[in-house]
């Protein structure tokens, strides 16, 4: 199910690499997003050094990254977020979400328009009949 998922974004454009890290003493693989321009520029980096390249890769793979709490949460969340088919849900909630506080926000905008609509209302009669009694009065 994560490969065919994965397989899916990979024609999309969207590249996986799988990552060492280190975390509460234990070794973890986590899947890391890459961006497709950067995957194909450090994939034609090394084809083009040669040996050398192979080397700084093969270490690269027996590193080992120190992560914090927060960096393995949102690993283990995406990680979740792939196995239960939670991307598309989310993406909709997160769309809705934005249309739901721009309609709010525009009702709050009509609503103080007016009220300041009905101020102006008010004060302007209120205002011609307080300057009509100080002209007659003077």
């Amino acid at each position: 199910m994560i490969e065919e998922a994965l397989g899916s974004l990979e024609e999309k454009g969207v590249r996986y690499i799988d990552k060492k890290v280190k975390y509460a003493g234990e070794t973890y693989t986590i899947k890391e997003k890459v961006d497709p321009e950067t995957f194909s520029r450090k994939k034609a980096r090394t084809s083009s050094t040669g040996m050398q390249a192979l080397d700084e890769i093969v270490a690269n793979l027996n590193k080992e990254i120190n992560i914090n709490s927060i960096q393995k949460s949102h690993s283990d969340w995406t990680e979740f977020r792939q196995m239960a088919g939670l991307e598309s849900q989310l993406e909709r909630q997160r769309k809705h979400g934005y249309i739901s506080k721009t309609a709010f926000l525009q009702k709050a905008d009509w609503k103080l328009h007016e009220k300041e609509l009905e101020i102006k209302r008010r004060s302007g009669g209120n205002n011609n009949i307080s300057s009509s009694s100080n002209a007659s009065g003077n």
